[in-house]
């Protein structure tokens, strides 16, 4: 049987692929110097990820473009390479964040009030400590949209705004 010279470099390629596949999986089932298993690099990395962000992480949520076997190879830190990837996500999102006109938040805030008043209202002669959930929920969208850059004067004009609505009577008024 005849072999052409193109399927004996084909049979070759695909040896040495093989061969190289191998030796990573030797070398993954090997630890760093310092005794640190990829297993425990990724299991560290997601842990911190998980502390920093409040939510819940797996690695199918790790950014695919990011080779951490290298980082790992290399003996960095799990840590530093958390808080790389966090800084470089709050920066994607400081760069790329929607933004939203003051009409736009000041009918969402109404929205959301009016959800909230309309769940949480107080029924006569009750000490008022149910609309204490509203409170606070009101209390985190204004820490939320202070993180977003607005300043306490804004917070105070939208407020003023939301205060005058409810006088005119277009807060809590069924629609």
């Amino acid at each position: 049987m005849k072999i052409s010279r193109r399927k004996i470099i084909e049979l070759i390629r695909e040896s040495a692929g093989e061969m190289r596949s191998r030796e990573a999986i030797a070398h993954a089932q090997s630890m760093r110097e310092d005794g640190l298993s990829f297993e425990d690099f990724i299991t560290i990395l997601l842990d911190y990820l998980e502390d920093q962000t409040n939510q819940q992480w797996s690695e199918e949520m790790l950014p695919e473009d990011w080779n951490f076997y290298d980082e790992w190879i290399e003996g960095a830190d799990p840590l530093s390479i958390a808080t790389e990837y966090i800084q470089d996500s709050a920066q994607y999102y400081m760069e790329n964040k929607m933004k939203t006109t003051k009409s736009q938040l000041r009918r969402i805030i109404k929205e959301e009030k009016a959800k909230l008043l309309e769940q949480s209202a107080p029924t006569p002669g009750t000490t008022g400590m149910e609309i204490q959930p509203s409170i606070d929920a009101i209390e985190d969208i204004l820490n939320g949209l202070y993180e977003d850059g607005l300043e306490n004067a804004d917070l105070i004009k939208l407020l003023e705004g939301i205060i005058l609505d409810i006088n005119r009577g277009f807060v809590g008024e069924p629609s």
